[in-house]
């Protein structure tokens, strides 16, 4: 499997503007981010190396998440990341038929044909992560999710001297105790302002707000992000 890694893993490529930089999870821990439990929001617990202390399974009654750190200097230097510390995992599923299969879950994408991707070193391909945005392309340009007469959720890629490549030694790792962690990564946000500027608007303009917040719900979630 280590082969297999070293042989193909991607180029990733970060927006030349990009503001928020991908960091390790142990960084992200380390750095101030706080493990809250409903009913005792005044008391959060500081998060062991590797997520130790970490809730295990799933939270179906929503009881525990993370956040940042309270002061806004603690939450800006968390936001901006460390990209030094980042690291990649690859989770490797055996007896998986004709491997098309993956458990990761999103809006919306398509699968791309390994002929239309840009090979730089061998079989390792290029791709590019969205600016201030974790959507990914095989290719540079802009696109527009969720579009409707010309608005929709703006995705910039572009190429950049930031990326991620694993040009080290690949290795086996055990299972990481955050990995078991089924609750949520982010608070839950409740945001008013649409309700306050949907008042305002024509039967066309609520309509396509109505649209946008849909895509919106779809790309980040209500609930805050797992």
């Amino acid at each position: 499997m280590e082969d297999l890694f070293r042989a193909y893993a991607p180029y990733l490529y970060l927006h030349p503007d990009e503001e928020y930089l991908p960091s390790s999870v142990d960084w992200f821990f380390s750095n101030g981010t706080l493990l809250y439990m409903k009913g005792e929001e005044s008391r959060p617990v500081r998060i062991e190396p590797g997520g130790a202390n970490l809730p295990k399974g799933g939270d179906p009654a929503g009881l525990y998440w993370l956040d940042l750190p309270a002061d806004q200097g603690g939450r800006d230097g968390v936001s901006y990341g460390h990209i030094a510390s980042a690291e990649v995992y690859v989770h490797f599923k055996p007896g998986v038929e004709n491997m098309m299969f993956t458990d990761i879950q999103y809006s919306g994408g398509k699968w791309v044909d390994a002929s239309l991707l840009h090979f730089e070193s061998g079989n390792r391909f290029a791709w590019y992560s969205s600016r201030n945005g974790h959507a990914g392309n095989d290719e540079t340009g802009l696109y527009l999710q969720g579009l409707w007469n010309g608005f929709g959720i703006r995705n910039d890629w572009a190429r950049s001297n930031k990326v991620v490549a694993s040009e080290g030694e690949a290795e086996a790792v055990a299972e990481p105790p955050w990995l078991s962690y089924g609750s949520k990564w982010g608070p839950t946000k409740h945001y008013d302002t649409v309700a306050e500027v949907r008042k305002f608007l024509l039967g066309k303009l609520k309509k396509l707000l109505d649209k946008l917040m849909k895509v919106i719900d779809e790309v980040y979630g209500t609930n805050g992000p797992t």
